[in-house]
């Protein structure tokens, strides 16, 4: 495995060859005499290509920012579609699709997750210039909330594998989902990023909850 450290850029630059992820998770058991929490160090061999959710279209990097974003629907280990931020969804008619999103979900910033995060999220990763997601949304004709909690979806035709692919669509706060991200990872994730080292590796905590 490639152990070389390496740059960890801005959203918008490549990252290099490998990196290093620094995982703060669960405290030491009660019986351990330090206070201090454990830390599990990841180091990627693969090329994590941006930190930008929709400026790539490549499993390692998704893999890396699902520590830290999460999509309406997500696999499970055996790949199949289950709940993430959306808690439940329905198929009102062939075109027309009723998602109901979680209501105990905030990002890092501490803003509640709301129908407009994810309508300006599917706006960006549709329109933007610099999008590599725009084919998994292909079909996708409209996207509207309906109040804070409902968002509707609506494609041109009928659309069996749409589940599948809003997998790979991380929802942003509305607020960040403009052509510049800010410099750390803003998501839902059960990680949250506190540092980006130039020239070396990424720190991040786990998320109370």
């Amino acid at each position: 495995m490639n152990r070389r450290n390496v740059d960890l850029p801005s959203t918008r630059r490549s990252i290099g060859v490998g990196c290093a992820i620094l995982l703060a998770v669960l405290p030491w058991a009660a019986c351990t005499r330090s206070t201090r929490p454990a830390a599990l160090v990841i180091q990627w061999s693969a090329v994590p290509i941006t930190l930008d959710p929709h400026a790539h279209n490549d499993n390692a990097t998704w893999a890396l920012l699902g520590n830290f974003y999460g999509g309406l629907v997500q696999f499970t280990p055996e790949m199949r579609i289950e709940p993430g931020l959306a808690h439940s969804w329905r198929q009102i008619d062939p075109t027309h699709w009723r998602f109901e999103l979680r209501r105990d979900v905030a990002f890092h910033s501490g803003d509640p997750l709301r129908a407009a995060d994810v309508v300006a999220s599917f706006e960006r990763a549709r329109r933007s210039p610099d999008s590599a997601m725009r084919h998994h949304l292909i079909g996708i004709t409209s996207v509207q909330s309906a109040g804070d909690d409902i968002v509707l979806v609506e494609t041109a035709g009928p659309a069996p594998t749409l589940l599948n692919r809003l997998v790979y669509l991380f929802i942003l706060r509305e607020a960040d989902a403009g052509p510049e991200l800010p410099r750390l990872p803003n998501g839902t994730g059960p990680y949250r990023v506190v540092e980006v080292s130039q020239g070396n590796s990424m720190r991040s905590v786990a998320v109370a909850g």
